[in-house]
């Protein structure tokens, strides 16, 4: 039989918003003799690269052809790229304040965020469906930013009453301006790739 005190819901709250969710897949050793089949496959059959700036680069890197779409990268360059690649990450929101850290192997803990690329959306009020919207954006990234167990805010939904040529640039747009919170751009168009990090700039430029 519980004790009363397990059934007071300040308890509970206090209880709930201690548990930190773990997901474990993996032992060591698997870890390890997946890494080493891995460095296997990527020396010895090598990775199809279909992108000529990156052959170019590996072509730098490794001596092979720059025109040969199929790269064997020796097994040493992997285990120095790891090693340099840094093992946390710190994340900060638009203000330029400290939020969170990614991969922090002493105390891991899971993050969440909203999203992502929703094609309609559900008034909560009416249950009614429609298309996703840029007002819908809006309406989303600030639900998001008022969640307080929401981390980031990842790229909610596809904005579909404006152009896809342009559709996402207004999407981060809205985001931007409806939250302070770190993003996560998923961006359907090439094009607009390499135009929304320059609408980021352009907006917070001062914090680079």
């Amino acid at each position: 039989m519980l004790s009363p005190i397990h059934h007071h819901p300040a308890v509970s709250r206090k209880i709930m918003s201690e548990v930190q969710p773990a997901i474990n897949v993996l032992s060591r050793e698997q870890i390890d003799s997946l890494h080493h089949y891995s460095l296997e496959i990527l020396s010895r059959v090598g990775i199809r690269v279909d992108s000529k700036r990156a052959r170019h680069l590996f072509a730098n890197a490794v001596n092979v052809p720059e025109n040969d779409k199929v790269v064997h990268i020796p097994a040493e360059m992997i285990d120095w790229a790891l090693a340099a690649a840094p093992s946390a990450i710190d994340i900060h929101d638009r203000l330029g304040n400290f939020s969170f850290q990614l991969g922090n192997t002493e105390s891991p803990q899971t993050r969440f965020g909203i999203g992502a690329t929703n094609l309609y959306y559900q008034d909560p009020k009416t249950d009614a469906v429609a298309p996703f919207a840029r007002k819908h954006m809006e309406l989303a990234t600030r639900l998001g930013s008022a969640l307080s167990n929401f981390d980031v805010i990842s790229t909610i939904g596809i904005i579909q009453d404006i152009s896809p040529q342009v559709a996402d640039l207004y999407g981060t747009l809205e985001m931007t301006a409806n939250a302070t919170k770190p993003l996560v751009l998923l961006i359907s168009e090439k094009q607009c790739f390499d135009a929304a990090l320059d609408l980021l700039e352009h907006l917070h430029g001062d914090l680079i």
